[in-house]
């Protein structure tokens, strides 16, 4: 530790907006990657139930399309596919709070806590 008046009392964290930055990239591809796909499968099943529903009487769809199996399936994809893209939000979230939270030494700053750490002691 060095006794100098200037130096500044926290060294700057650029560890700490990394960790953000890095915690809201995760979160958003969590919530990109995650949400496309859940989006599709749901999309894929209700189009697919619909295309069964508008086929003539004497055609069959197969039991893979019945509407107990469509909402099963939907179902099944917003709890394996919700759950990370929730997961993501708060990741996206908490970075974002350490980020405004992390400190930002900039130039400037430590410019006018030089200056005024010299004319305090002009002043003594």
């Amino acid at each position: 530790m060095s006794d100098d008046p200037a130096a500044p009392k926290h060294p700057p964290r650029t560890t700490s907006r990394f960790g953000a930055l890095l915690l809201m990239t995760i979160g958003a591809l969590m919530v990109g990657l995650c949400g496309a796909c859940t989006a599709g499968v749901v999309a894929d099943t209700l189009l697919g139930w619909r295309a069964c529903s508008n086929l003539p009487p004497g055609e069959e769809c197969g039991p893979a399309m019945l509407a107990s199996d469509s909402a099963f399936s939907i179902v099944i994809a917003l709890i394996v596919g919700g759950t990370p893209v929730i997961i993501g939000l708060f990741l996206m979230r908490a970075g974002w709070k350490a980020w405004r939270g992390a400190p930002s030494h900039d130039l400037q700053t430590e410019g006018q806590r030089m200056s005024e750490t010299r004319a305090r002691g002009r002043r003594e």
